[in-house]
């Protein structure tokens, strides 16, 4: 019991939710947003010279620019694909993820740049998670999710020939969330603005089965031991999958990832990814060993399949997490 509570205490400092976003903070330069679906690092530039003149802020800069990228390289590292791995093993045995994570690296966007009266300039950039060119393109956009025995046996080995990213403050292109496509079949541009508000399909049932639709799926494991990432899974009571890769499309999983995560369920269920009808179930529990693995109750699924529009929630990955209760941290 002491072993638990003194890793939940753990698991609260480093999730903390600033404001409504649930933020994974490694230290005080580096940190995931993962409501807001971003990886952010600071760098810092030390001016050599008693003046700030145009010459040093530009060198200022550059220098906390590239120190920036390094920790951002860094922090995407630690973010875990599923329960077990991080995104660091296979940027570190596998050239062609390597090159795949220095490219998104590349992309970054500038957020934030400070002169400070003391010699400091400092710069905060970021990427994101979900969307073109994202972390999830890489992870969530083919047909399978890699796995570390795709490269275990090819023995490649990383060189040291690729340099450090270039530093540019163009920054990624943003996804547009448009309307969900009224169409059964994947999209080419997916996304998850507008509510589903009535069958797509057009298909009348008799007055005693209809049942409502709805416009997305909020499960709540406030106060469970769950770790964020990007693969999560929720599973029955007996272990079978409810939903997970396998369960969306290709193209709404890199867009938008697999599921967002909340502090609370009042803005979960306010979000426009799952607003305006979203069906709720409680967690259970997580998977002894697979933080990632939600449990949820066998009898909420059978509710939740007999609802109208569930395959299409599932689908187009409007689920969000919530993972802890604002009122739980602050006691």
């Amino acid at each position: 019991m002491k072993s638990r509570i003194i890793f939940i205490a753990l698991f609260m400092i480093l999730f903390n939710s600033y404001g409504k976003d649930l933020i994974e903070r490694f230290d005080d330069d580096t940190y995931v947003n993962w409501t807001a679906g971003e990886v952010c690092a600071t760098g810092v530039g030390i001016l050599t010279s008693t003046k700030w003149t145009m010459e040093d802020k530009i060198n200022a800069h550059r220098a906390a620019s590239l120190d920036a990228l390094r920790k951002l390289t860094e922090t995407i590292g630690k973010i875990y694909v599923d329960s077990d791995v991080k995104i660091s093993t296979f940027y570190e045995n596998d050239n062609i993820f390597k090159k795949k994570i220095d490219g998104i690296v590349r992309n970054f966007s500038e957020k934030k740049v400070n002169f400070t009266d003391d010699g400091v300039c400092k710069v905060e950039i970021s990427v994101p998670i979900n969307g073109d060119g994202s972390i999830a393109d890489v992870f969530l956009g083919g047909q399978d999710i890699p796995k570390v025995e795709d490269f275990a046996d090819k023995n490649k080995v990383v060189t040291n020939e690729a340099s450090s990213p270039s530093v540019t403050t163009e920054p990624v292109k943003k996804v547009e969330m448009a309307s969900i496509p009224q169409k059964e079949e994947p999209q080419v541009n997916p996304s998850i603005d507008a509510s589903i508000k009535s069958s797509q399909d057009g298909d009348t049932k008799p007055e005693e089965t209809k049942i409502a639709q709805i416009s997305g799926l909020v499960i709540n494991a406030a106060g469970l031991d769950v770790r964020p990432a990007l693969n999560p899974k929720i599973v029955s009571e007996t272990g079978e999958e409810f939903y997970g890769f396998n369960k969306a499309d290709k193209d709404f999983r890199r867009l938008n990832g697999l599921a967002s995560y909340a502090v609370n369920m009042d803005d979960a269920c306010l979000d426009k990814r799952v607003i305006e009808t979203p069906f709720t179930m409680e967690a259970k529990g997580v998977v002894e060993g697979k933080p990632a693995t939600i449990i949820v109750n066998s009898k909420d699924i059978e509710k939740f399949s007999r609802l109208d529009g569930n395959t299409r929630i599932l689908n187009h990955c409007r689920v969000i997490i919530v993972t802890q209760d604002e009122k739980q941290q602050s006691t």
